[in-house]
Protein backbone atom coordinates (compact mmCIF):
# COMPACT_ATOMS: atom_id res chain seq x y z
CA UNK A 1 0.00 0.00 0.00
CA UNK A 2 1.41 3.23 -1.01
CA UNK A 3 -0.97 5.98 0.40
CA UNK A 4 -3.07 6.15 3.32
CA UNK A 5 -5.39 8.78 3.86
CA UNK A 6 -6.66 10.08 6.74
CA UNK A 7 -9.88 12.18 6.46
CA UNK A 8 -11.15 13.15 9.87
CA UNK A 9 -15.10 14.09 9.67
CA UNK A 10 -16.99 15.96 11.86
CA UNK A 11 -20.27 17.50 11.36
CA UNK A 12 -19.31 17.12 7.17
CA UNK A 13 -21.82 15.91 5.57
CA UNK A 14 -22.22 18.39 3.26
CA UNK A 15 -18.96 18.58 2.29
CA UNK A 16 -17.22 14.90 3.06
CA UNK A 17 -18.77 13.69 -0.13
CA UNK A 18 -16.51 15.80 -1.94
CA UNK A 19 -13.17 15.12 -0.32
CA UNK A 20 -14.06 11.75 -0.56
CA UNK A 21 -14.56 11.83 -4.31
CA UNK A 22 -11.34 13.45 -4.80
CA UNK A 23 -9.66 10.62 -3.36
CA UNK A 24 -11.80 7.97 -5.67
CA UNK A 25 -11.26 9.84 -8.95
CA UNK A 26 -7.67 9.21 -8.57
CA UNK A 27 -6.03 7.59 -11.23
CA UNK A 28 -3.44 5.95 -9.02
CA UNK A 29 -5.07 3.17 -7.20
CA UNK A 30 -3.08 2.25 -4.61
CA UNK A 31 -4.28 3.67 -1.21
CA UNK A 32 -6.65 3.35 0.85
CA UNK A 33 -9.23 5.66 2.33
CA UNK A 34 -9.91 5.50 6.54
CA UNK A 35 -12.70 8.27 7.32
CA UNK A 36 -12.70 8.90 11.21
CA UNK A 37 -16.25 9.93 12.87
CA UNK A 38 -17.69 10.79 15.54
CA UNK A 39 -20.26 8.42 17.37
CA UNK A 40 -22.70 10.96 18.00
CA UNK A 41 -22.30 12.72 14.51
CA UNK A 42 -24.69 10.30 12.56
CA UNK A 43 -25.44 12.40 9.51
CA UNK A 44 -22.18 12.53 8.34
CA UNK A 45 -21.84 8.47 9.07
CA UNK A 46 -24.57 8.31 6.92
CA UNK A 47 -22.82 10.48 4.45
CA UNK A 48 -19.80 8.55 4.21
CA UNK A 49 -21.37 5.40 4.13
CA UNK A 50 -23.40 6.34 1.15
CA UNK A 51 -20.36 7.14 -0.82
CA UNK A 52 -19.03 3.83 -0.23
CA UNK A 53 -17.56 3.70 2.64
CA UNK A 54 -17.21 2.45 6.15
CA UNK A 55 -16.21 4.74 8.52
CA UNK A 56 -13.93 4.28 11.71
CA UNK A 57 -16.34 5.15 14.53
CA UNK A 58 -15.80 6.51 18.10
CA UNK A 59 -15.59 8.69 20.66
CA UNK A 60 -12.96 11.41 19.79
CA UNK A 61 -13.93 15.19 20.42
CA UNK A 62 -10.89 16.47 18.57
CA UNK A 63 -8.95 16.35 15.40
CA UNK A 64 -5.79 15.23 17.12
CA UNK A 65 -7.65 12.06 18.51
CA UNK A 66 -9.52 11.68 15.27
CA UNK A 67 -6.25 11.30 13.24
CA UNK A 68 -4.40 9.27 16.01
CA UNK A 69 -7.03 6.67 15.04
CA UNK A 70 -6.65 6.95 11.40
CA UNK A 71 -2.98 6.12 12.05
CA UNK A 72 -3.65 3.26 14.30
CA UNK A 73 -5.08 1.74 11.16
CA UNK A 74 -2.89 2.93 8.71
CA UNK A 75 -0.89 0.53 6.55
CA UNK A 76 -0.10 2.95 3.27
CA UNK A 77 4.07 3.98 3.09
CA UNK A 78 2.84 7.67 2.90
CA UNK A 79 0.02 9.40 4.94
CA UNK A 80 -1.50 12.03 3.44
CA UNK A 81 -4.23 14.05 5.93
CA UNK A 82 -7.22 15.38 4.07
CA UNK A 83 -9.83 17.76 6.30
CA UNK A 84 -13.50 16.71 5.24
CA UNK A 85 -14.32 20.30 3.63
CA UNK A 86 -11.16 19.89 1.40
CA UNK A 87 -10.35 18.06 -1.57
CA UNK A 88 -7.48 16.51 -4.03
CA UNK A 89 -7.18 19.57 -7.19
CA UNK A 90 -7.12 16.94 -9.81
CA UNK A 91 -6.93 12.73 -10.58
CA UNK A 92 -3.42 12.74 -11.35
CA UNK A 93 -2.06 14.21 -7.93
CA UNK A 94 -1.54 10.38 -6.20
CA UNK A 95 0.62 9.87 -9.62
CA UNK A 96 2.43 12.51 -9.37
CA UNK A 97 2.89 12.31 -5.66
CA UNK A 98 4.18 8.61 -6.02
CA UNK A 99 6.62 10.12 -8.40
CA UNK A 100 8.00 12.30 -5.55
CA UNK A 101 8.18 10.05 -2.90
CA UNK A 102 10.30 7.10 -4.89
CA UNK A 103 13.40 8.57 -3.21
CA UNK A 104 11.87 8.10 0.16
CA UNK A 105 11.74 11.16 1.53
CA UNK A 106 10.51 11.21 5.16
CA UNK A 107 8.47 14.11 4.90
CA UNK A 108 7.33 15.81 1.13
CA UNK A 109 5.84 19.43 1.34
CA UNK A 110 3.64 20.70 -1.34
CA UNK A 111 2.31 24.01 -1.96
CA UNK A 112 -1.76 24.47 -2.63
CA UNK A 113 -4.80 26.73 -2.75
CA UNK A 114 -6.06 28.21 -0.30
CA UNK A 115 -9.59 29.55 -0.81
CA UNK A 116 -10.04 32.45 -2.56
CA UNK A 117 -6.61 33.60 -2.15
CA UNK A 118 -5.73 31.41 -4.41
CA UNK A 119 -1.87 29.22 -4.96
CA UNK A 120 0.24 29.68 -2.08
CA UNK A 121 3.23 27.89 -2.61
CA UNK A 122 5.35 25.32 -0.38
CA UNK A 123 7.57 28.14 1.44
CA UNK A 124 4.43 30.12 1.72
CA UNK A 125 3.60 33.47 0.43
CA UNK A 126 6.65 35.34 2.72
CA UNK A 127 8.96 32.14 2.43
CA UNK A 128 8.29 30.74 5.74
CA UNK A 129 7.02 27.09 5.60
CA UNK A 130 3.09 26.55 6.73
CA UNK A 131 2.88 24.44 10.16
CA UNK A 132 0.17 21.97 8.43
CA UNK A 133 -0.33 18.47 7.96
CA UNK A 134 -2.30 18.68 4.83
CA UNK A 135 -0.20 19.56 2.14
CA UNK A 136 2.44 17.11 3.39
CA UNK A 137 3.40 13.30 2.83
CA UNK A 138 4.50 11.52 5.59
CA UNK A 139 6.42 8.69 5.65
CA UNK A 140 4.69 6.23 7.66
CA UNK A 141 8.03 4.70 8.67
CA UNK A 142 9.41 7.76 10.24
CA UNK A 143 6.40 8.67 11.88
CA UNK A 144 6.44 5.24 13.88
CA UNK A 145 9.85 5.40 14.79
CA UNK A 146 10.02 8.46 16.72
CA UNK A 147 6.18 7.53 17.83
CA UNK A 148 5.11 10.77 16.60
CA UNK A 149 1.54 11.33 16.82
CA UNK A 150 -1.21 14.20 16.97
CA UNK A 151 -2.10 15.83 20.77
CA UNK A 152 -5.60 15.12 21.76
CA UNK A 153 -6.12 18.27 23.80
CA UNK A 154 -4.36 20.95 22.08
CA UNK A 155 -6.10 23.33 19.76
CA UNK A 156 -2.69 23.72 17.46
CA UNK A 157 -2.17 19.95 17.19
CA UNK A 158 -1.37 20.59 13.03
CA UNK A 159 1.71 22.68 14.83
CA UNK A 160 2.42 20.60 17.35
CA UNK A 161 2.54 17.55 15.01
CA UNK A 162 4.58 19.17 12.33
CA UNK A 163 7.47 20.65 14.77
CA UNK A 164 7.80 17.35 16.70
CA UNK A 165 8.28 15.58 13.32
CA UNK A 166 10.72 18.21 11.88
CA UNK A 167 13.06 18.00 14.87
CA UNK A 168 14.24 14.94 14.41
CA UNK A 169 16.12 16.03 11.08
CA UNK A 170 13.90 14.08 8.63
CA UNK A 171 14.95 14.28 5.04
CA UNK A 172 12.82 17.07 3.53
CA UNK A 173 11.75 17.25 -0.17
CA UNK A 174 9.63 20.18 -1.32
CA UNK A 175 7.99 20.92 -4.49
CA UNK A 176 5.78 23.89 -5.46
CA UNK A 177 3.10 21.61 -7.20
CA UNK A 178 -0.45 22.73 -5.07
CA UNK A 179 -2.10 19.52 -4.38
CA UNK A 180 -4.97 20.20 -2.61
CA UNK A 181 -7.69 22.84 -2.03
CA UNK A 182 -7.75 24.37 1.43
CA UNK A 183 -11.12 25.67 2.94
CA UNK A 184 -10.26 27.82 5.87
CA UNK A 185 -11.97 26.55 9.10
CA UNK A 186 -16.27 26.50 8.81
CA UNK A 187 -18.77 26.98 11.11
CA UNK A 188 -19.13 23.90 13.03
CA UNK A 189 -15.67 22.22 12.13
CA UNK A 190 -13.51 20.74 15.05
CA UNK A 191 -10.90 23.12 14.56
CA UNK A 192 -13.55 26.26 13.94
CA UNK A 193 -14.61 24.97 17.57
CA UNK A 194 -11.47 24.76 19.46
CA UNK A 195 -10.39 28.22 18.20
CA UNK A 196 -13.75 29.58 19.44
CA UNK A 197 -12.89 28.07 22.70
CA UNK A 198 -9.44 29.27 23.21
CA UNK A 199 -11.30 33.26 22.29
Amino acid sequence: MKFSVIIPCFHSEEFVGRAIESVKAQLFQDYELLIVCESEDPASIEAVRKCGVEPIIGVFHSAGASRNAGLDRASGDYILFLDSDDWFMGPDCFTVLDQFTRLRPDILTCGFIFGEHGYTSALGNRGSMYPNVWSRAWRRAYLEKYHIRFPEKSWAEDVEFTQEAFAHQPEHRITDLPFVHYTYPRCGSLTAEKESDNG
